[in-house]
């Protein structure tokens, strides 16, 4: 699925106030009593999967970096309603990094990511590797109905094809031996980010 830059600024600008609105009320925004302009609405209610990243800006003292991030390839939600759940989940709920604190908010650049059909690969591990090293898009490791995904670098630089996978598969406990016995796959998508004035 393709969604227009309309479309795109709308659900950047709705992932934020999302976030303002759950550190102001501890509750998520209101999906259906939104406006949405006429122009975006199907676009805007399409099932789809999304991502959102938060990035924290780089100062004098630090680099850019990834804030938090949370998002789903299945399209079980409309597209906008989806925003307003997984940028709360990005932002007060993702395992590797703290809860985000209201001041944080002015440094903060939100990334929308809309994945696209995901592509299987075949072959041995070591081919599958080779093949995933060409590859600038996203990466899944799938073992036992459980995955695990690596979205394209959004913020910072991107790491090695072979730590990625690493790292994947020790999310779900696959040992290197055991590494022939997942499914692999490549995915690419749309990235859009939010642009601060």
């Amino acid at each position: 699925m393709k969604i227009s830059k309309k479309s795109a600024r709308f659900l950047l600008d709705l992932a934020r106030r999302s976030i303002e609105y759950f550190l102001e009320t501890k509750n998520f925004l209101a999906y259906e009593k939104l406006k949405i302009p006429e122009k975006i609405t199907e676009e805007v209610n399409q099932l789809s999967g999304a991502f959102i990243v938060l990035e924290m800006t780089k100062n004098e003292y630090r680099k850019a970096y990834v804030r938090g991030e949370n998002g789903v390839f299945e399209k079980i939600e409309a597209l906008g309603k989806l925003i307003t759940q997984i940028s709360v989940n990005a932002a007060f709920f993702d395992p590797a990094t703290p809860r985000l604190k209201a001041y944080e908010l002015n440094e903060l650049i939100v990334h929308l990511y809309i994945p696209s059909e995901r592509k299987k690969l075949h072959g041995e591990y070591a081919s599958i590797l080779a093949q995933l090293d060409g590859v600038s898009g996203g990466i899944i490791v799938e073992s036992r109905g459980r995955l695990a995904c690596s979205l394209p670098a959004l913020v910072g630089e991107e790491e090695e094809v072979e730590h990625r996978v690493r790292t994947l598969r020790l999310k779900l406990g696959i040992k290197k031996k055991a590494a022939e016995s997942a499914e692999y796959y490549s995915f690419s998508g749309q990235h859009f980010k939010e642009v601060i004035a």
